[in-house]
């Protein structure tokens, strides 16, 4: 029976190291080129900066959330309006990193994390590819507790 679990679970980990490659797997140009875009994304939140934020997301753009229930919008140049212009005192203990990017055609979807102490966010972002550029153009999120820390393997 041990041995029956222990095939499970490495087929398991398996299983998950394939999909993380296959999600890290920036070989593809498109793929390179939404990635840096998200990237600038992050860098919005990292610095604070309104500028990355303008970079990477369109001004005709929403991003969409429930809140008490109940659908909320906030249109995309409001939002970057609200950026602080600085990082967060926290900053150094803020971790954001892309899960999963799929590309057909001038469409991709990111699927991005944001693990910040106080809450751990997971924002979908549809990009469009406009006059050769990726940006995105909708971003919808979920924002629960924070994970607790995976300890490392030693």
């Amino acid at each position: 029976m041990h041995a029956r679990a222990f095939v499970l679970f490495a087929f398991a980990l398996a299983v998950v190291a394939a999909w993380e490659r296959a999600a890290a797997d920036t070989s593809d140009p498109e793929r390179q080129a939404v990635a840096a875009t998200v990237q600038l994304y992050f860098q919005g939140h990292a610095t604070g900066s309104g500028e990355f934020f303008r970079k990477a997301m369109h001004p005709e753009g929403k991003m969409f959330w429930i809140k008490d229930g109940a659908l909320a919008q906030r249109p995309f140049p409001e939002y970057i309006a609200g950026a602080p212009g600085k990082p967060a005192d926290d900053e150094a203990r803020r971790v954001r990193r892309i899960l999963m990017i799929d590309v057909t055609g001038d469409t991709a979807v990111a699927k991005v994390e944001l693990a910040y102490p106080d809450a751990t966010l997971i924002d979908y972002l549809s990009l469009l590819r406009i006059d050769g550029k990726w940006m995105v153009i909708n971003k919808i999120f979920h924002r629960s507790a924070p994970r607790p820390a995976v300890p490392s393997p030693r």
